[in-house]
């Protein structure tokens, strides 16, 4: 029951024509490197247009240890944009997780 609490789960939704894209992990399986079994395995998600890839949605911990979602230019490589997702409550703490530095907004 505890694993649970303990689970992350992304979906896609694409509308009423294609319906949704759903992956699902755990806490623990989210590092600095990426999430595991989400999008292409490693945490990461592309949005495409035509044959080009417009956007890619990055899940994986920052320096802090926190879960972020970074928004990447498909084309130029650059972030767009971070999103703290677990600090919003979207995505539960690490079980056991010890912070080595307090984390701001806007670090």
């Amino acid at each position: 029951m505890s694993e649970l609490a303990q689970t992350v789960k992304v979906a896609i939704d694409a509308g009423e024509m294609f319906g949704s894209q759903e992956w699902s992990t755990y806490r623990r399986d989210i590092d600095r490197h990426g999430a595991l079994n989400i999008g292409d395995g490693f945490g990461v998600i592309g949005v495409r247009i035509g044959d080009a890839t417009a956007l890619q949605l990055r899940i994986h911990e920052d320096a802090q240890g926190y879960v972020v979602l970074d928004i990447i230019d498909g084309r130029t490589a650059k972030q767009l944009a971070k999103v703290d997702v677990e600090l919003s409550g979207l995505v539960p703490p690490r079980r056991g997780a010890k912070v080595t530095k307090e984390r701001r907004f806007g670090d």
